[in-house]
């Protein structure tokens, strides 16, 4: 169940206290004013009319809330229905949105709304998926990881620290809520599904806040979605996995240098442009560039935070994924290579293009490029979202 019945007596004691504070007197004062000899015999017969207007508006007030609470009940009700009904205890953001009859973030900040409010209980918002999770069918609602995709099947795990019997989504790696100690499944970190190196975590999520609040205060045309407190509260960290890859690159690279030049001729104002072939040719090294590894990140927003410190990896230890969620790959090194390809031949390019100079413009016509030498690693990297 996931009403909170309780919270629902109390809001009725209080309606019922107020209606009666507020009908009480508007009752007597509307009795006097039917009352002729009574009305005329007040001083101030403008100041009862004000008293009567307000006591009249309060008399309607508690009807007014009364139907909202029975509609704001049956509501709660029908959230409460859906949850019920849910089987894994990871309610999809959409779904509830379809079956309200409601957009997505409406539905989100409505339900979010009535949690604060304690009229629902049992279950908790996950901003990075988009879901509420319900607590009483899959544990604490932290043994359900941000990296978990929705789709993923949960396993049961028992922590070795204090005996907890959870449940977390596959692909998934955590620490038990009860104890802290390290959740993992043992499959999913070994072979090629070790993480070669880590960076570790530096930053707790206070920091994270305050430098997040800070940036948002210098923005004041950020939409207010954004803005929210409420909003902000919810970033989650999470260790997101990349490929690492080395390589080096040869070949040559064409590039189309135009130089204009404008003059006046006569009554006419004249743009000269001359086009030049230039070539260059060369060796360069790459090394640490990443690629992210998960389908749930887009490669572009990964790509937005860089640089990554590397300088700053370690070898591999569970130990570092104490407090932390963490992710795994789900896009094999094979696949990521054609974009990891194409950063080496935009660095390139970029690189060749520095030694160019003199022209007005630049534009790359043609590319032959030479990979050899291409390693790659597996590794987790600290993101907050």
């Amino acid at each position: 169940m996931y009403q909170n019945k309780n919270r629902g007596i109390v809001a009725t004691i209080i309606w019922c206290v107020v209606s009666g504070m507020c009908v009480m007197p508007a009752v007597v004062l509307w009795g006097i004013s039917f009352d002729t000899k009574t009305y005329q015999k007040l001083d101030d017969p403008v100041l009862f009319r004000v008293m009567y207007l307000v006591f009249a508006i309060a008399f309607t007030m508690p009807i007014v809330v009364f139907f909202y609470k029975a509609f704001q009940a049956g509501y709660v009700r029908h959230i409460s229905d859906l949850f019920t009904a849910d089987a894994d205890g990871f309610v999809p953001v959409s779904e509830l949105a379809r079956a309200l009859g409601k957009t997505e973030e409406y539905t989100i900040n409505k339900i979010n709304g009535l949690i604060r409010k304690g009229y629902l209980i049992n279950c908790n918002y996950s901003a990075h998926q988009r879901a509420f999770l319900l607590s009483d069918k899959i544990g604490s609602p932290t043994t359900m990881y941000q990296g978990a995709p929705p789709n993923q099947p949960f396993v049961g795990v028992h922590c070795p620290g204090c005996g907890a019997s959870l449940k977390i989504r596959e692909n998934t790696i955590g620490t038990c809520p009860y104890c802290g100690n390290n959740l993992v499944v043992s499959k999913e970190l070994y072979g090629d599904l070790k993480p070669n190196c880590i960076i570790p975590f530096k930053k707790d999520k206070e920091f994270t806040i305050n430098e997040l609040s800070r940036f948002i205060r210098k923005r004041p045309l950020l939409p207010q979605s954004f803005s929210k407190t409420n909003t902000i509260q919810e970033v989650k960290s999470l260790y997101v996995p990349f490929w690492i890859f080395d390589a080096d690159v040869s070949g040559k690279v064409r590039y189309e240098g135009i130089k204009v030049r404008r003059y006046t001729d006569g009554d006419y104002d004249v743009r000269e442009e001359k086009h030049y072939s230039v070539v260059r040719e060369g060796a360069i090294g790459f090394e640490h560039v990443p690629v992210d590894g998960s389908k749930k990140m887009q490669d572009e927003l990964m790509e937005s935070i860089e640089p990554f410190n590397y300088s700053e990896a370690v070898d591999f230890n569970v130990a570092y994924l104490a407090g932390y969620a963490a992710d795994r790959y789900d896009v094999s090194k094979d696949e990521t290579f054609g974009r990891a390809t194409t950063r080496f031949k935009q660095g390139t390019e970029a690189a060749f293009r520095r030694d160019i100079s003199g022209y007005d413009s630049i534009e790359v016509k043609e590319s032959i490029l030479q990979f050899s030498n291409t390693e790659a690693k597996y590794a987790l990297y600290p993101v907050w979202l």
